[in-house]
């Protein structure tokens, strides 16, 4: 292609009329206007009255919608926006899974994201499949494919042999995708759009030693563009299970912390605000993807990102010398990094890592640098090998929906819960610190006791312990081998283990009487039972995780 010159264009002044002029390479100014008269019938607007309930009525007849013959498929994409606000949470997840887009991420409990993801997903659907270039009998092809988390991935022969492949980014009004080999080499980068036909897309190519594009490339689809798919959402489907994902600017500070524990953070020691909590919690979720096992390499080398309790991410991968290397992430630019210690009794930092999310939504890029050196090594690209967490907010509690409208008793209840929750931590390190015998026998009625506090957390209506009236737990199925033979030891004596509540256990089984307790006599075991932990003694307690220090 070589460049002549250049036009320029515009309506009028009559409407079926249209203005121009023309410039060529040799010269600096325009030519005279030339009036040209429309030799064609006039594009009408085509968007059909969509309706809420489909937009492609191909793939569901049962639609009332009705396409035009011949109209564009982002005209219907338009025409549909604005009736996405009205679908809930759960039908837009059921749309993007239409299209194959299942892993959400950060974005799984906000419907503004996903309206905007399902958007983005919709507007690219005219670019997904296999494209053609070339002459004949020397065609090449690429393809370009959606991803499962809504991206699209090129994917291409390279001129020197071999396969290309980046994933493709807005940029306005182009894709443009960073170009990778196999072997993670950059090779240059590739930017596309529609062509002038529905059909075409014009792409360029720049090499990574080059700073211009390359000339224009026009690729002809492959088959048939895939259409839309929404499905037919019934108007009687229950919202019940919507309502279980809030918006976090709707919660409450006490919600809030259950959204939290819900994903494993307990710990809230320098949090005391509600926007403090409702901070922490966009920082849990937005980090969401980035945790469980990822690996690399021929030897297939793992490293694990988990949460801690008190909302961090702790990094833990091998050392090459052997044994294992453990760091906290924190924000570094766009970066996430961490410094890497040994562990062992006396640690000691051998190095630093960065990590970031990408480039496709299974990956993770890495790199290190030594602590002798302060240059950073070549990126690496770990992919997932386990199954991305994405937890669901827990419904929120109507009755702490606000502070304000708890009764004087409700909040005591709420606050009493949570200081055993506190306990509870402490007492943890005293049960594991028995001997395996001993600290099985027990686990049988502190796990009750632990249940019993996991459910007044939860909001479940108990009503406690008292002289007047002891908490009572039925103990049904019961066998002699098991659960008699642990009362008869005195194990049963904590099941008040948290909140040394008046309690009464029934332990209740087939032909318990012949072996317990004499004929049409009931066997009561009193016992009085100090607190070995008192909630005034939680705060000298630390619970200790082995891989964190």
């Amino acid at each position: 292609e070589e460049k002549v010159g250049s036009v320029r264009l515009r309506h009028g002044p009559d409407w079926n009329q249209l203005s121009l002029n023309f410039k060529t390479n040799s010269v600096t100014t325009w030519g005279a206007d030339v009036c040209a008269m429309r030799a064609s019938d006039e594009l009408q607007i085509c968007r059909p009255p969509f309706e809420t309930t489909i937009a492609d009525p191909s793939l569901h007849p049962q639609s009332k919608t009705q396409l035009p013959k011949g109209a564009p498929v982002q005209a219907a994409s338009i025409a549909a926006a604005a009736e996405l606000s009205s679908l809930r949470l759960l039908q837009l997840k059921e749309c993007l899974k239409e299209y194959g887009v299942t892993e959400y991420g950060r974005f799984c409990n906000h419907k503004e994201s996903l309206v905007e993801l399902l958007l983005k997903v919709e507007s690219a659907v005219p670019l997904v499949g296999r494209w053609q270039y070339g002459k004949p009998p020397n065609r090449k092809s690429y393809q370009i494919r959606r991803l499962t988390s809504g991206f699209l991935k090129w994917e291409g022969p390279h001129s020197r042999g071999g396969m290309l492949s980046g994933i493709l980014e807005d940029d306005d009004g182009w894709f443009v995708a960073q170009l990778t080999t196999n072997q993670n080499e950059t090779m240059g980068s590739i930017r596309l759009r529609h062509g002038p036909k529905w059909n075409e897309i014009i792409s360029n190519f720049r090499s990574h030693m080059m700073s211009e594009w390359g000339s224009n490339i026009v690729a002809e689809r492959v088959g048939e563009e895939e259409p839309l798919r929404r499905p037919n959402f019934e108007e009687s489907e229950s919202e019940e299970e919507d309502n279980i994902l809030t918006d976090i600017s709707e919660l409450s500070a006490q919600e809030v912390k259950l959204c939290l524990k819900e994903y494993g953070v307990t710990k809230f020691n320098d949090v005391e605000t509600r926007e403090q909590l409702v901070a922490m919690l966009e920082k849990v979720e937005d980090s969401l993807p980035l945790l469980g096992t990822w690996q690399h390499g021929r030897h297939t080398k793992q490293y694990e990102i988990q949460q801690t309790e008190d909302g961090q991410l702790l990094w833990e991968g091998p050392h090459i010398f052997g044994g294992t290397l453990v760091g906290v992430l924190y924000e570094d630019a766009d970066w996430l990094r961490a410094e890497l210690f040994t562990c062992k009794e006396e640690s000691e930092q051998v190095g630093s890592v960065k990590i970031s999310h990408g480039p496709d939504w299974h990956e993770m890029t890495l790199k290190f640098m030594p602590s002798n050196s302060d240059q950073w090594g070549d990126d690496i690209v770990a992919k997932r090998s386990s199954k991305e967490q994405t937890p669901r907010r827990p419904k929120p509690l109507p009755a702490i929906r606000d502070l304000a409208d708890l009764d004087c008793d409700e909040f005591m209840e709420s606050q009493y819960w949570e200081s055993l929750e506190v306990l509870s931590q402490a007492l943890r390190v005293e049960h594991a610190a028995l001997p395996p015998l001993e600290r099985r026998a027990k686990s049988w009625a502190r796990s009750v006791a632990f249940a019993q506090m996991t459910l007044g957390m939860r909001g479940i209506p108990m009503k406690g312990g008292a002289e007047q009236g002891n908490f009572v737990i039925w103990v049904l199925g019961a066998t002699c081998e098991v659960e008699v033979s642990l009362a008869e030891q005195g194990y049963f004596k904590d099941m008040n283990w948290l909140d040394r509540a008046p309690t009464k256990v029934y332990i209740i089984g087939e032909n318990l009487l012949e072996d317990f307790v004499e004929e049409g006599k009931a066997k009561v075991l009193k016992e009085t039972v100090s607190a070995s932990v008192t909630k005034e003694d939680a705060a000298t307690y630390v619970v200790v995780y082995s891989r964190v220090f």
